[in-house]
């Protein structure tokens, strides 16, 4: 009778073990999947800083025809390297990155498709107003790069910066308010 008391309890042992295998193998996959599903939820972190990231990279499928024609002629005859998107004042703009003629460009684009003329400047030859404005936004911060903007007879700076550990961006008119 233990005999075969002892077998009985092995097999609800065995039973026992294998359900909570079972179990313990179905709770990880759900955790993983929703925890994957989460991380999808939560804007894209830079490889360069903790904080989030301001544009977004996109597939040239996925951008309006309109904007595609024109990165189609600004880029023709060189390599795209990644286009991005991010929404400014509830438009899409698009930057692109590529080489042409052996050279590393970017190039921005509305998304009515107009090309915005990007130059990096130093912040020594911004005006003083817009000089003044980019140092009080980014005060205990670190500049990254700025950026002169033409589109359309208007010109503006963007500033990219670090502070408080996130990465940052503004833009300023010429006359120096923030947009």
């Amino acid at each position: 009778m233990l005999k075969k008391c002892g077998v009985g309890l092995a097999f609800v042992g065995a039973l026992m073990f294998g359900v909570c295998t079972v179990n313990t193998v179905l709770v990880d996959s759900v955790m993983a999947t929703s925890h994957e599903q989460g991380e999808k939820d939560k804007p894209e972190q830079s490889s360069r800083t903790r904080g989030p990231v301001l544009w977004k990279k996109v597939v040239i499928a996925k951008v309006p025809a309109v904007v595609k024609a024109a990165i189609d002629k600004e880029t023709a005859g060189g390599t795209i390297r990644e286009i991005m998107e991010k929404e400014v004042d509830g438009k899409l703009c698009y930057a692109v990155k590529y080489v042409k003629d052996g050279m590393e460009k970017t190039a921005e684009f509305t998304e009515e498709g107009t090309v915005v003329e990007c130059k990096k400047v130093d912040i020594a030859k911004v005006p003083a107003v817009v000089k003044a404005a980019i140092e009080k936004e980014t005060a205990g911060g670190t500049i990254r790069e700025i950026m002169k903007k033409e589109a359309d007879g208007k010109v503006c700076y963007a500033v990219e910066y670090v502070k408080d550990g996130m990465e940052k961006t503004a833009e300023f008119t010429e006359e120096g308010k923030r947009k």
